[in-house]
């Protein structure tokens, strides 16, 4: 499926993607959910919560984090808070 989705975490094209991805996931019932990027990786795992107490396993792949040593602690904290909640 090609869900297209923003980078930039706040951009309005996301919400339209978090909406393709939770219908695709109420429709197909999957076993296991893997995704990769940050911003997507949100959007799925956002998406997956009621798939997941249902038993749907959701891996992560990270292909860099922004909350790396020598990141801005603006960074840091707003993406370290929002892979915990995912997590």
């Amino acid at each position: 499926y090609d869900i297209p989705f923003a980078r930039f975490p706040f951009n309005p094209k996301n919400v339209r993607a978090y909406i393709q991805l939770k219908t695709l996931m109420r429709k197909n019932g999957y076993d296991l959910i893997h995704c990769h990027t940050p911003v997507g990786s949100v959007l799925a795992r956002l998406a997956a919560r009621k798939s997941r107490k249902q038993g749907t396993r959701v891996i992560y792949t990270a292909h860099g984090f922004h909350f790396y040593r020598g990141a801005s602690w603006l960074h840091w904290i707003f993406y370290y808070t929002i892979e915990k909640i995912c997590a």
